[in-house]
């Protein structure tokens, strides 16, 4: 009599998603709105103000943040020294008054001192080098959800 068949093997169990893999899904949404327009209090129809840019990157990948930029900040888990900073941290500019912890605008960084954001009027969203940033203040630490 032939010999029975070999059991199938198990197919193996799909990996886990690497933790942070929403931050991927959150920077690709925010690329994907290059070219839009800014606009005040925008999130994103027609435009995008900074924080509504945020906002909806993340509510992209499943996340929920606030609406302004410095309630996204503080609501991060985590904070760190720019030296620190990595893909899909936020960072924080113009802090007025000084110390008070409130910011004036809100960006993505994507790494190589490049962030995407949605800068101002005339500035379509995008990706911009921080060091055309220079007139902006950039505050000492990175948020990270």
């Amino acid at each position: 009599a032939p010999a029975p068949a070999p059991a199938p093997a198990p197919a193996p169990a799909p990996a886990p998603a690497p933790s942070g893999s929403y931050i991927q899904v959150m920077v690709n949404y925010a690329m994907s709105q290059g070219g839009k327009g800014y606009q005040w209090g925008g999130t994103g129809n027609p435009g995008f103000d900074c924080s509504g840019l945020v906002m909806k990157s993340f509510a992209a990948a499943g996340i929920s943040v606030p609406r302004t930029g410095t309630a996204q900040f503080w609501a991060a888990p985590k904070r760190v020294p720019l030296s620190q900073m990595r893909y899909g941290d936020l960072l924080v500019f113009d802090e007025y008054p000084a110390g008070s912890g409130q910011f004036g605008h809100i960006a993505i960084y994507i790494g190589n001192n490049q962030v995407v954001q949605a800068l101002n009027y005339g500035y379509p969203v995008g990706v911009y080098s921080l060091s055309d940033m220079a007139g902006m203040s950039l505050y000492p630490y990175a948020a990270r959800y």
